[in-house]
């Protein structure tokens, strides 16, 4: 005969917090802050339960809402990470196999530039000036067609077939 495993007993449910606007703000707070949803949930003192229906109920638009944060939370980043490279100093010491390359005048290392960091650097400002003035430097240019190519004609009376 084997034992059953008491169950254990749980208290009644306490009624769960309401998502107010201050406290969708105190979230939103946390979430640009970089925190995770389990240390939001343990700070805020909110079941993992009561987290997960407003998630899944979309309560005041909870879920959307949390999206739209991390979206910006990474916009942020990868804003901060684009100054930075552009920013970056393409100037490093120059090494040997033994460590770095020294001027026996000076014994200063002797500096170089880094092509891969100016590599970097160039794709960066390419794709920023591409995305931002995207009017004056995009590289896709609009083809246009003419409706009165046979080729074209062709193509529209196979597809009106189907």
């Amino acid at each position: 005969m084997t034992k059953k495993k008491p169950t254990k007993k749980r208290g009644k449910p306490g009624p769960s917090p309401m998502l107010t606007p201050e406290l969708s703000l105190k979230i939103k707070e946390l979430v640009l802050q970089g925190f995770n949803y389990t240390q939001i949930r343990a700070k805020l003192k909110i079941k993992e339960d009561t987290w997960n229906g407003w998630n899944y109920r979309d309560v005041n638009d909870f879920s959307s809402n949390l999206d739209k944060w991390k979206r910006i939370r990474m916009l942020k980043a990868s804003e901060q990470t684009l100054h930075e490279i552009a920013e970056m100093d393409p100037h490093v010491i120059a090494m040997g196999p033994f460590g770095p390359i020294i001027d026996k005048k000076t014994k200063k290392p002797y500096i170089k530039i880094s092509t891969s960091i100016l590599k970097i650097k160039k794709d960066t400002a390419e794709y920023l000036t591409e995305t931002l003035a995207s009017d004056t430097y995009n590289k896709k240019t609009k083809v246009e067609h003419d409706i009165s190519d046979p080729l074209t004609q062709l193509f529209r009376k196979i597809s009106d077939k189907k």
